[in-house]
């Protein structure tokens, strides 16, 4: 079984993820159960699960719930009834919080939602959890983390601001034909201002060059659309930000540039050949952008 599979790897994954909570077992009684309890975010936090494959309980709790104790409570309940699988990554120091992935039973109900057969989706729970070890995973992390805090954003602007599209890498490549891989690509409305983003989320290991190369794709997609899309560089820190700066200046796409995304909806963002002060996503130039899903 799964969940004996992760029990057994507890050293890697720092602790047991089973401790003294016991899942239940797939059952036409569980699935019933969870076709009666189950809410829309209950589906919609499974979707994410499945579309961005790894979601951290902090970038959960963020983007739909008040209180952290709540969202623990829910996110247990999900993996009690494997609606959610999840891992706890090993730290030397400290805790790291659980990461969540799709369940086999929280596939059952994406493929439901998306009126497919449950083979249509892609589900492997050990292919999932591959993920556990990849030296990937803080990149995926930090990317689903821009997105999720615009979520928590959305969720807490009172209608003024939502976070229409979110695609994931795989989705960008197979939609913009290969032209472009971008880390994400987003369409953010705050008060009214709708605005297209591709996210490159760099976590310093690239060099300087390569992300001009990039621009060169960009320019080719901007060309072959008819769509001036903002490209949003993440940086690791101010001093990579600022050699990055140099190269990017000159962009014949809208490039803007961060070092701190604590908050990406906020002021922190530097459009290229541009002196201060940082302005909040909303506050970068828009576009009018075609109509499509």
């Amino acid at each position: 079984m799964l969940s004996n599979r992760i029990a057994g790897n507890s050293d890697f994954f720092g602790e047991s993820v089973l401790n003294s909570t016991s899942r239940l077992r797939v059952s036409d009684d569980l699935i019933d159960h969870v076709i009666r309890t189950t809410t829309k975010r209950d589906h919609l936090i499974c979707e994410l699960a499945h579309d961005h494959r790894v979601l951290t309980a902090n970038q959960i709790a963020d983007a739909f719930f008040d209180t952290g104790s709540r969202a623990r409570l829910r996110l247990v309940n999900l993996y009690r009834k494997r609606l959610l699988d999840r891992f706890r990554p090993y730290e030397a120091k400290g805790s790291a919080p659980f990461h969540y992935l799709i369940g086999s039973v929280g596939a059952l109900v994406v493929a439901a939602r998306q009126g497919v057969d449950p083979s249509e989706i892609g589900y492997r729970a050990d292919r999932a959890l591959t993920w556990a070890a990849s030296p990937r995973l803080d990149h995926l992390v930090g990317v689903n983390g821009f997105f999720m805090s615009l979520l928590g954003v959305a969720r807490r602007s009172g209608g003024r601001a939502a976070l229409e599209q979110w695609w994931s890498e795989r989705r960008c490549a197979k939609s913009m034909a290969g032209i472009v891989l971008p880390d994400g690509y987003g369409v953010w409305n705050e008060a009214g201002h709708r605005m297209e983003f591709c996210l490159e989320y760099d976590m310093g290991t690239e060099t300087l060059g390569r992300l001009v190369e990039k621009l060169v794709g960009y320019a080719e997609l901007q060309k072959a659309s008819g769509v001036r899309r903002w490209v949003l560089f993440c940086f690791p820190g101010r001093r990579r930000e600022a050699e990055a700066r140099k190269h990017l200046a000159g962009s014949t796409v809208p490039v803007a540039t961060a070092h701190d995304v604590s908050n990406p909806a906020g002021q922190m963002w530097l459009p290229v050949n541009v002196e201060g002060p940082r302005r909040s996503l909303s506050g970068l130039p828009v576009w009018d952008l075609p109509n499509r899903d």
